[in-house]
């Protein structure tokens, strides 16, 4: 029987992918009004700002802030990674990319993730797993080539390659992520605030 805590969880991974599913055209109509760098930039003051609203009304933004002064260094390699880089680079591939070809290449991290956990985490994939891994990259092979894979024409080959370093970037932020012992939100606080200053520059 589901607690209520995983039906609360299952409720959020779905709207969760309700809003995500929505992200491609909410990129390419913010970036017919700003460049990469303007829409990284205020994304990241709104969700530092949401964050700090948040943190502040549980009693938390005090011990955040000390935590990030312990821990800058850390906040600012994650930061660093994302959203600074991870971002720069999806958005860069939603730029020059058809929204439905930069989200489905964007969308095969999780294949990627899997991966990087064979020599990270020392897992191991089973027969069904690989044949998994193969038909997503296909899959994504099919959309980026408009339908013809064995031609490899792709609409910008540069989009692509951007589109697919997104996917790495995000599966290393991810396992790095997973080893933080810090709460969820303090640490999402300290990646932004500490990717603030670099975007500024």
């Amino acid at each position: 029987m589901q607690t209520v805590n995983d039906k609360r969880a299952l409720a959020l991974g779905l709207c969760a992918v309700v809003l995500w599913s929505t992200v491609a055209t909410a990129f390419k109509l913010a970036l017919e009004e700003l460049t990469v760098l303007q829409l990284l930039a205020v994304a990241a003051l709104s969700s530092t700002a949401v964050l700090t609203v948040h943190l502040a009304l549980r009693g938390e933004l005090r011990i955040c802030l000390r935590m990030i002064q312990h821990h800058w260094l850390e906040c600012l390699l994650m930061g660093t990674l994302s959203p600074c880089l991870y971002y720069w680079v999806l958005l860069t591939a939603y730029d020059r990319l058809p929204a439905q070809q930069a989200q489905t290449i964007n969308y095969t991290w999780a294949i990627t993730l899997a991966l990087f956990s064979i020599p990270v985490l020392k897992q191991r994939l089973s027969g069904p797993d690989w044949m998994a891994v193969v038909l997503g990259y296909l899959g994504a092979l099919i959309i980026a080539t408009k339908g013809q894979p064995l031609s490899l024409e792709f609409t910008d080959g540069l989009g692509v390659t951007l589109a697919l370093a997104s996917t790495f970037l995000w599966a290393a932020f991810w396992l790095l992520n997973a080893r933080s012992q810090h709460p969820p939100a303090h640490a999402l606080m300290g990646y932004f605030v500490c990717a603030l200053p670099l975007l500024a520059a």
